[in-house]
Protein backbone atom coordinates (compact mmCIF):
# COMPACT_ATOMS: atom_id res chain seq x y z
CA UNK A 1 0.00 0.00 0.00
CA UNK A 2 1.06 3.65 -0.25
CA UNK A 3 0.85 6.60 2.12
CA UNK A 4 -0.87 9.87 1.36
CA UNK A 5 2.32 11.45 0.04
CA UNK A 6 2.93 8.64 -2.47
CA UNK A 7 5.57 6.74 -0.50
CA UNK A 8 5.53 2.96 -0.59
CA UNK A 9 4.91 2.05 3.05
CA UNK A 10 5.48 -1.13 5.09
CA UNK A 11 4.59 -2.51 8.50
CA UNK A 12 8.20 -2.18 9.64
CA UNK A 13 7.96 1.58 9.13
CA UNK A 14 10.54 1.69 6.30
CA UNK A 15 9.57 3.48 3.12
CA UNK A 16 10.77 4.22 -0.37
CA UNK A 17 10.68 7.92 -1.20
CA UNK A 18 8.64 9.15 -4.16
CA UNK A 19 11.84 9.58 -6.17
CA UNK A 20 12.94 6.04 -5.30
CA UNK A 21 9.54 4.64 -6.28
CA UNK A 22 9.80 6.38 -9.65
CA UNK A 23 13.31 5.01 -10.16
CA UNK A 24 12.26 1.45 -9.26
CA UNK A 25 9.34 1.65 -11.65
CA UNK A 26 11.61 2.99 -14.39
CA UNK A 27 13.76 -0.11 -13.91
CA UNK A 28 10.59 -2.26 -13.95
CA UNK A 29 10.99 -3.28 -10.31
CA UNK A 30 8.01 -3.50 -7.96
CA UNK A 31 8.43 -1.09 -5.00
CA UNK A 32 5.69 -2.88 -3.06
CA UNK A 33 7.01 -6.43 -3.27
CA UNK A 34 10.63 -5.29 -2.97
CA UNK A 35 10.73 -3.75 0.49
CA UNK A 36 13.70 -1.46 1.25
CA UNK A 37 15.30 -3.77 3.83
CA UNK A 38 15.06 -6.86 1.64
CA UNK A 39 16.06 -5.10 -1.57
CA UNK A 40 19.12 -3.43 -0.04
CA UNK A 41 20.38 -6.81 1.13
CA UNK A 42 19.87 -8.22 -2.37
CA UNK A 43 21.71 -5.35 -4.07
CA UNK A 44 24.56 -5.43 -1.53
CA UNK A 45 24.90 -9.17 -2.19
CA UNK A 46 25.50 -8.62 -5.91
CA UNK A 47 28.04 -5.86 -5.26
CA UNK A 48 30.33 -8.37 -3.54
CA UNK A 49 32.98 -10.38 -5.41
CA UNK A 50 31.89 -13.80 -6.57
CA UNK A 51 28.22 -13.19 -5.68
CA UNK A 52 25.98 -15.81 -7.26
CA UNK A 53 22.33 -16.06 -8.25
CA UNK A 54 22.21 -19.49 -6.61
CA UNK A 55 22.96 -18.03 -3.17
CA UNK A 56 19.79 -15.92 -3.14
CA UNK A 57 17.53 -18.38 -4.94
CA UNK A 58 18.47 -21.75 -3.48
CA UNK A 59 21.50 -21.22 -1.23
CA UNK A 60 22.18 -19.52 2.08
CA UNK A 61 22.25 -15.93 0.88
CA UNK A 62 20.94 -12.95 2.89
CA UNK A 63 17.52 -13.14 1.20
CA UNK A 64 15.53 -15.58 -0.94
CA UNK A 65 14.08 -14.37 -4.25
CA UNK A 66 13.05 -15.75 -7.64
CA UNK A 67 15.70 -16.52 -10.25
CA UNK A 68 14.23 -13.91 -12.59
CA UNK A 69 14.50 -11.16 -9.97
CA UNK A 70 17.98 -12.28 -8.89
CA UNK A 71 19.30 -12.17 -12.45
CA UNK A 72 17.69 -8.79 -13.11
CA UNK A 73 19.11 -7.24 -9.94
CA UNK A 74 22.53 -8.79 -10.61
CA UNK A 75 22.71 -7.23 -14.08
CA UNK A 76 21.44 -3.84 -12.90
CA UNK A 77 23.84 -3.80 -9.95
CA UNK A 78 26.87 -4.64 -12.08
CA UNK A 79 25.84 -1.91 -14.50
CA UNK A 80 25.75 0.66 -11.71
CA UNK A 81 21.98 1.26 -11.93
CA UNK A 82 21.34 0.35 -8.29
CA UNK A 83 24.20 2.11 -6.51
CA UNK A 84 21.70 4.49 -4.91
CA UNK A 85 19.99 1.60 -3.12
CA UNK A 86 22.96 1.06 -0.79
CA UNK A 87 23.50 4.78 -0.32
CA UNK A 88 21.25 7.55 0.98
CA UNK A 89 18.93 7.69 -2.03
CA UNK A 90 18.90 8.28 -5.79
CA UNK A 91 21.74 10.50 -6.89
CA UNK A 92 20.74 13.92 -8.22
CA UNK A 93 22.48 15.85 -10.99
CA UNK A 94 23.69 18.54 -8.59
CA UNK A 95 25.19 16.08 -6.13
CA UNK A 96 28.93 16.07 -5.48
CA UNK A 97 30.38 13.12 -7.46
CA UNK A 98 32.63 12.31 -4.51
CA UNK A 99 29.50 11.58 -2.47
CA UNK A 100 28.14 8.92 -4.85
CA UNK A 101 26.94 5.88 -2.88
CA UNK A 102 29.15 3.59 -4.90
CA UNK A 103 32.21 5.43 -3.65
CA UNK A 104 31.39 4.01 -0.22
CA UNK A 105 32.02 0.61 -1.75
CA UNK A 106 35.54 1.69 -2.67
CA UNK A 107 36.11 2.51 0.98
CA UNK A 108 34.41 -0.69 2.15
CA UNK A 109 36.35 -3.01 -0.19
CA UNK A 110 39.65 -1.18 -0.89
CA UNK A 111 41.67 -4.41 -1.04
CA UNK A 112 39.28 -6.05 -3.48
CA UNK A 113 39.23 -3.02 -5.80
CA UNK A 114 43.02 -2.71 -5.71
CA UNK A 115 43.50 -6.43 -6.41
CA UNK A 116 41.01 -6.32 -9.28
CA UNK A 117 42.74 -3.31 -10.85
CA UNK A 118 46.16 -4.97 -10.50
CA UNK A 119 44.88 -8.14 -12.17
CA UNK A 120 43.25 -6.15 -14.98
CA UNK A 121 46.46 -4.22 -15.63
CA UNK A 122 48.23 -7.55 -15.95
CA UNK A 123 45.56 -8.75 -18.37
CA UNK A 124 46.06 -5.71 -20.61
CA UNK A 125 49.76 -6.49 -20.86
CA UNK A 126 49.04 -10.20 -21.36
CA UNK A 127 46.89 -9.39 -24.40
CA UNK A 128 49.67 -7.25 -25.88
CA UNK A 129 52.26 -9.97 -25.31
CA UNK A 130 49.97 -12.53 -26.94
CA UNK A 131 49.98 -10.40 -30.10
CA UNK A 132 53.77 -10.01 -29.95
CA UNK A 133 54.23 -13.76 -29.59
CA UNK A 134 51.82 -14.44 -32.44
CA UNK A 135 53.80 -12.12 -34.71
CA UNK A 136 57.15 -13.64 -33.70
CA UNK A 137 58.38 -10.53 -31.86
CA UNK A 138 58.37 -12.20 -28.46
CA UNK A 139 59.20 -15.69 -27.21
CA UNK A 140 57.29 -16.08 -23.92
CA UNK A 141 54.85 -14.35 -21.59
CA UNK A 142 55.94 -12.41 -18.53
CA UNK A 143 54.83 -14.33 -15.44
CA UNK A 144 51.78 -12.80 -13.73
CA UNK A 145 51.07 -13.08 -10.02
CA UNK A 146 47.30 -13.25 -10.57
CA UNK A 147 45.27 -13.70 -13.72
CA UNK A 148 42.21 -11.51 -14.23
CA UNK A 149 39.05 -13.52 -13.60
CA UNK A 150 35.31 -13.44 -12.77
CA UNK A 151 35.90 -12.38 -9.16
CA UNK A 152 37.72 -9.25 -10.35
CA UNK A 153 35.29 -8.25 -13.09
CA UNK A 154 32.53 -6.60 -10.96
CA UNK A 155 35.03 -4.23 -9.37
CA UNK A 156 36.74 -3.24 -12.62
CA UNK A 157 33.47 -2.87 -14.52
CA UNK A 158 32.08 -0.71 -11.71
CA UNK A 159 34.85 1.78 -12.49
CA UNK A 160 34.50 1.56 -16.28
CA UNK A 161 30.73 2.08 -15.99
CA UNK A 162 31.42 5.46 -14.39
CA UNK A 163 34.23 6.73 -16.60
CA UNK A 164 33.49 7.41 -20.27
CA UNK A 165 37.15 8.25 -20.90
CA UNK A 166 38.24 4.84 -19.68
CA UNK A 167 35.66 3.17 -21.91
CA UNK A 168 36.98 5.10 -24.92
CA UNK A 169 40.54 4.04 -24.09
CA UNK A 170 39.48 0.40 -23.77
CA UNK A 171 37.90 0.55 -27.21
CA UNK A 172 41.12 2.07 -28.54
CA UNK A 173 43.16 -0.67 -26.89
CA UNK A 174 41.01 -3.35 -28.50
CA UNK A 175 41.17 -1.62 -31.90
CA UNK A 176 44.97 -1.45 -31.74
CA UNK A 177 45.19 -5.16 -30.92
CA UNK A 178 42.79 -6.04 -33.75
CA UNK A 179 44.92 -3.94 -36.10
CA UNK A 180 48.06 -5.83 -35.08
CA UNK A 181 49.65 -2.79 -33.42
CA UNK A 182 50.86 -4.01 -30.00
CA UNK A 183 53.00 -0.91 -29.41
CA UNK A 184 49.97 1.39 -29.58
CA UNK A 185 47.93 -1.08 -27.52
CA UNK A 186 50.62 -1.10 -24.82
CA UNK A 187 50.72 2.70 -24.75
CA UNK A 188 46.95 2.88 -24.35
CA UNK A 189 47.07 0.14 -21.74
CA UNK A 190 49.46 2.23 -19.66
CA UNK A 191 47.03 5.15 -19.82
CA UNK A 192 44.19 2.87 -18.70
CA UNK A 193 46.32 1.53 -15.86
CA UNK A 194 47.18 5.03 -14.65
CA UNK A 195 43.52 6.12 -14.65
CA UNK A 196 42.40 2.96 -12.84
CA UNK A 197 45.08 3.52 -10.21
CA UNK A 198 43.69 7.00 -9.72
CA UNK A 199 40.27 5.58 -8.92
CA UNK A 200 41.46 3.11 -6.31
CA UNK A 201 43.98 5.45 -4.68
CA UNK A 202 41.68 8.46 -4.49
Amino acid sequence: MTSGDGRAQYMDGMTWTQEEVRELKRLRLDPIRNTPAKFRLLVAHFLKPGASVFAVTEGDGPVRVSKALARKVRDLALNGDLDWVVGDGPRKEEDDPSAEPWTALLWRYPGEFAAAVAAYKGELEFEVQAKEIASGDRATFTRQATRYGPDHRPFVEAIFNRDAGLRDLRRGHRAALDAGDPATARSIGLQIAELLEGWVSA
